[in-house]
């Protein structure tokens, strides 16, 4: 996935720069390959060149997400085999993982606005800002759900609360420092339009010494990070637990006839087919949301909200694999925190509109813009046009 992004006004530094990601990833159908039946193991591994583009914009939330993957700590290219984990099917309609997982590719899913290759890029129209202070990227856990009918869905995770993709977590494993979550994931068709709606809760027992934030996200405040502010703030109380409740729907508002009906037809009989953006959805339009939740004296971001439209084809006639979106995401700044002596706004907003042209069945090109108003008091609106190329081999 290659990125040529520009910041043309706002934000801390106006200039364009190219940068770009890779991912490998590998499924292994246990049973076609001779050994146990229900299984798969998986395998992903990722890198980046270039992060930089982030603190152009000098934003909380990254106006690129896929550049701060596998390490959002460096600011240097890196590598790392972040995902390696075995599922196995159980009688019962029940599903079980285990091994080092990027928990919010199984959680806080949309069909219009959760792919970061294909869809948005601003990272609060991707995932929930809340999520990644209770999953980050990525740990060791295991998850268990069960599927007693194709309308309703219930996981129960666990996993650290603290991690990399750049390190195993053996040392750190059941330290103390682990998070808990339990997701309803309601699947329905409204008049033949699909939809999906998900409400899920998730408990931290790992220490914080002020406010907890995404170790992928940098707050900073003209040139201090937050977590340089903290540390000179002595008198800041420390908590041994942490919680949050999210929220997540997608819904059509119109497809094309005959659409759903192909899409199901596609899907029958391929495994793992919705991890990947070949077996798009039905060609239609509908609209999403997600919402979250966490206790302001203790998370840097305490409410999340993010809406938008989006759809499958139905803008240009004929190009019915093509994507599109447009959508605002909003992070909430605990008062707690904008008590100190600190430079933040209230709110953080991104705003992003993106078109996706299926060039090859291999290659898409996306063209985006951006509009971000930074927590960062101190900066202006950040205006932002780009393109991505992704190509698949």
């Amino acid at each position: 996935t290659q990125f040529l992004q520009g910041n043309v006004s706002g934000g801390d530094k106006s200039r364009t720069r190219y940068r770009g990601s890779m991912d490998v990833l590998m499924w292994l159908d246990t049973a076609k390959a001779g050994l146990w039946p229900g299984g798969a193991a998986y395998l992903h591994g990722d890198g980046r060149w270039d992060q930089g583009f982030s603190t152009d914009v000098g934003s909380l939330l990254p106006p690129i997400v896929d550049t701060t993957m596998p390490d959002g700590d460096s600011d240097a290219s890196n590598w790392a085999l972040s995902e390696a984990y075995l599922m196995q099917g159980l009688p019962a309609n029940f599903l079980a993982a285990a091994g080092k997982i990027d928990m919010a590719a199984w959680a806080d899913t949309n069909m219009f606005a959760n792919r970061e290759r294909s869809q948005f890029l601003y990272t609060g129209l991707v995932s929930n800002a809340i999520a990644g202070v209770f999953f980050p990227y990525t740990t060791l856990g295991a998850w268990l759900n069960w599927s007693p009918t194709k309308a309703h869905s219930l996981t129960a995770v666990y996993t650290q609360a603290e991690g990399s993709a750049t390190v195993t977590g053996f040392d750190t494993l059941f330290n103390g420092n682990d998070s808990y979550a339990a997701q309803y994931i309601f699947t329905t068709e409204i008049a033949k339009r699909p939809g999906r709606y998900l409400l899920a809760g998730a408990y931290s027992t790992k220490d914080i010494v002020g406010f907890d934030v995404n170790q992928r996200f940098g707050i900073r405040v003209g040139i201090d990070p937050l977590e340089d502010i903290v540390i000179r703030v002595p008198e800041l109380e420390e908590h041994t637990d942490n919680y949050t409740v999210l929220g997540n729907f997608a819904q059509y508002l119109w497809v094309k006839p005959g659409s759903v009906e192909a899409f199901n037809r596609r899907r029958k009989g391929k495994a793992h087919a919705a991890l990947t953006h070949h077996n798009v959805p039905p060609v239609g339009i509908g609209i999403f949301g997600r919402a979250g939740w966490a206790p302001d004296d203790r998370n840097a971001i305490d409410q999340f909200y993010s809406f938008g439209i989006g759809g499958y084809g139905m803008l240009i006639p004929g190009r019915d694999a093509d994507q599109w979106g447009i959508g605002w995401a909003g992070s909430h700044i605990s008062d707690d925190l904008r008590d100190l002596p600190v430079d933040l706004r209230s709110w953080e907003h991104g705003g992003e509109v993106f078109y996706n042209f299926l060039l090859t069945p291999a290659a898409h090109l996306s063209l985006n813009g951006q509009i971000i108003r930074p927590a960062d008091d101190t900066l202006d609106t950040a205006y932002t046009i780009g393109s991505r190329l992704q190509l698949d081999f």
